[in-house]
């Protein structure tokens, strides 16, 4: 069953998966979703690979039960409706890759006091964190891919208390580590790849910040031309397997 004109839908049809990708539309209505009986039982979306997408409607409140939210590959999408922040349910965000008209994260984000899961990407104009994220209090999963101008994580990242993973892409600028990391006990695991200066900052016993993360039981990085995607298994790649 399907409710839009798209090549491919990834997931077979679920009262609680849906899987929008590689669509032409330009935009999302919700009537659709209403008329298939989906509103109320939605609990994971993801749009992907719509190259024409410019909007969502700020009807997305209306998924009262929605945990799961994932962007990516929507380089004409300019904006996210404020209405998303209404939305309790949701624990798990990820805006991610290609996303080319999305100049930043909006500051309504942070109002989502029950997200567990954030992963964010593709912000080339991100020079440093927002301020705002700190106030994520249960955030137990934090991702960074390819912010090719973000310098360094702020020393508010000890307002994270449940963070327990740490996930840093292709973010080659990144020259440092906060010392404030050291106060981060939950921290259990840290993925680095693609991050030269951090990379060899982080190395065992000799790296200039390795003092910093010496804590952590787990400390990982990837291959190369390996990248994390729906479903990837980081379990694959041992701790410390560069270091």
């Amino acid at each position: 069953m399907s409710f839009l004109v798209c090549r491919e839908f990834v997931e077979p049809y679920s009262p609680s998966l849906l899987n929008i990708s590689t669509c032409g539309i330009d935009s999302l209505a919700m009537g659709w979703l209403q008329l298939a009986g989906l509103s109320k039982s939605l609990t994971t979306l993801w749009i992907q690979s719509c190259p024409e997408l410019r909007s969502l409607p700020e009807e997305l409140k209306y998924l009262t039960r929605l945990e799961e939210l994932h962007i990516s590959n929507c380089s004409k999408l300019t904006s996210l409706p404020a209405d998303i922040q209404y939305i309790q349910s949701l624990r798990r965000l990820t805006i991610w890759q290609h996303l080319k008209g999305l100049l930043s994260l909006p500051e309504w984000l942070w109002n989502l006091s029950s997200m567990t899961d954030l992963r964010i990407g593709g912000f080339n104009n991100m020079a440093s964190l927002p301020q705002g994220m700190q106030h994520l209090v249960k955030l137990q999963r934090l991702g960074i891919f390819q912010c090719e101008r973000l310098l360094s994580l702020p020393e508010w990242l000890e307002s994270l208390t449940s963070l327990s993973t740490l996930e840093i892409f292709g973010c080659p600028n990144m020259s440092s580590l906060p010392d404030q990391l050291q106060l981060l006990t939950t921290l259990k695991t840290l993925y680095i790849f693609d991050c030269p200066i951090l990379e060899r900052r982080c190395r065992r016993e000799i790296g200039e910040d390795w003092h910093k993360i010496a804590h952590i039981p787990c400390i990982q990085t990837l291959p190369p031309n390996v990248y994390p995607t729906k479903g990837f298994n980081f379990s694959r790649y041992n701790c410390l397997q560069r270091y």
